[in-house]
């Protein structure tokens, strides 16, 4: 009896000696292929309207892919002057916003290219350079935002600082906004003050000339 009750002991034994190794073969087969995605791969994992695109790929002629929006944000870091104006901070890569997937159309939690978030390679949309007069009571930001669909180069919006009846002065009359279209880029200039005058529409102005005059040489 004691013979007979070792052999299923033993045979369960033996089974498991088998099953364990394989186990292990397989998660650690696993581990290395999910480590091994390349950037090629992962890039074309973004869905829209139900279908798989090339996120890569921007549509149009003349759109510029994302390493070209990274160079353009980088060389305008360094290149564009703005008179009267300092560059305080250039967020390069940095500006990263999580949003609920409902602000995007379902497209996107986070605003980088592929709507995840990769802290060894940050591909976020937009980028912002940050500006301050000499005594630091004008604030003006401009935001670089990409997109795949081209949108031509244009003036989009300058929303004009007027009384309206029944509006209280107060809450917009220190701030002046402007959006340009550049290809397939949105750039979105925001002036502020501290409260201490009015936001100068001419200054807002300049900076759009200037923008312009800018693009046009890096053409």
């Amino acid at each position: 009896m004691r013979h007979i009750n070792k052999i299923p002991f033993l045979l369960l034994v033996i089974i498991g000696i088998l099953i364990v190794p394989g186990c292990v073969e397989k998660t650690e087969q696993l581990e290395i292929k999910d480590g091994d995605l390349t950037k090629e791969s992962t890039k074309k994992m973004y869905t829209e309207n139900g279908n798989e695109v090339d996120i890569e790929k921007p549509h149009g002629k003349d759109a510029l892919t994302f390493e070209e929006y990274q160079q353009l944000f980088m060389d305008m870091s360094k290149e564009l002057e703005l008179k009267g104006l300092e560059l305080k901070k250039a967020t390069t890569g940095k500006d990263v916003k999580i949003v609920e997937k409902e602000a995007t159309f379902g497209k996107r939690k986070y605003l980088t290219l592929d709507g995840t978030l990769d802290m060894s390679n940050v591909r976020s949309t937009q980028e912002s350079l940050i500006y301050e007069d000499r005594e630091s009571t004008k604030h003006l930001s401009i935001t670089i935002a990409y997109s795949k669909y081209m949108n031509g180069n244009d003036l989009l919006m300058w929303p004009s600082i007027r009384k309206y009846e029944g509006v209280n002065d107060n809450l917009v009359e220190h701030v002046d906004t402007a959006t340009l279209a550049y290809k397939n880029v949105i750039i979105f200039i925001l002036q502020s003050t501290d409260g201490s005058e009015k936001a100068d529409t001419v200054l807002t102005h300049d900076v759009i000339t200037s923008l312009i005059d800018y693009l046009n040489e890096k053409e």
